[in-house]
């Protein structure tokens, strides 16, 4: 399993994953709109796809989720991706910010 994908109606999660070196996407879809501190905890992924539903992602979850590509689905009206960084919507405050080699 190297892609998965929430796509039922699950509004949030607490712990999901923790150190999976298999997967390396994770998608959030369905009706997801929290994703709490430990949902990924000691994961390396390439690609996390924040679904049009997320409105609240705790702050510490990037303490540790390492990833290279965040990508926000355009209807989100919470999370907005600008210069590598995963900003709110109002671009007020930073969440993550990637840093590429």
């Amino acid at each position: 399993l190297t892609k998965f994908t929430f796509k039922e109606s699950i509004p949030s999660f607490g712990s999901t994953f923790y150190a999976d070196s298999t997967i390396k996407e994770i998608e959030l879809e369905g009706n997801i709109t929290t994703v709490d501190i430990q949902t990924f905890q000691k994961l390396d992924l390439d690609t996390l796809i924040i679904g049009k539903t997320v409105e609240y992602i705790d702050p510490n979850v990037f303490r540790s989720l390492n990833t290279t590509c965040i990508i926000v689905h355009s209807e989100n009206k919470a999370f907005a991706m600008e210069n590598s960084a995963l900003l709110n919507k109002d671009k007020t405050k930073i969440f993550n910010w990637l840093i590429c080699f």
